[in-house]
């Protein structure tokens, strides 16, 4: 069953060109991301992701990649309330909370 939208409204437009120049963007700084990467990852054992609802989520995949390619490192991904009300994990210098 499709949602019928409301009264009035009206989709906006596709702006291809607005979509090509914000991935540009992204684009432009990967590698500053990549050469701050490399210079964290030789100091970090685990990583601790900490957010609420859909940031939480996100984090899923991230943690999945992360686990996929860098085998070595612990993570770890909290809803805030679970954070406080368990045993605070190891965090330590080593240890980069997102």
């Amino acid at each position: 069953m499709t949602p019928t939208p409301p009264p009035g409204f009206v989709p906006a437009a596709f702006d291809g060109a607005r979509l090509v120049a914000d991935l540009e963007a992204t684009l432009d700084a990967l590698p500053g991301a990549m050469a701050f990467g490399r210079e964290v990852a030789p100091r970090i054992d685990r990583v601790v992701f900490l957010a609420c609802g859909s940031p939480n989520r996100a984090m899923r995949g991230l943690q999945y990649w992360i686990e996929r390619f860098s085998p070595t490192l612990e993570v770890r991904r909290h809803f805030p309330a679970e954070f406080v009300a368990q045993d605070a994990p190891r965090l330590d210098a080593r240890t980069l909370v997102v």
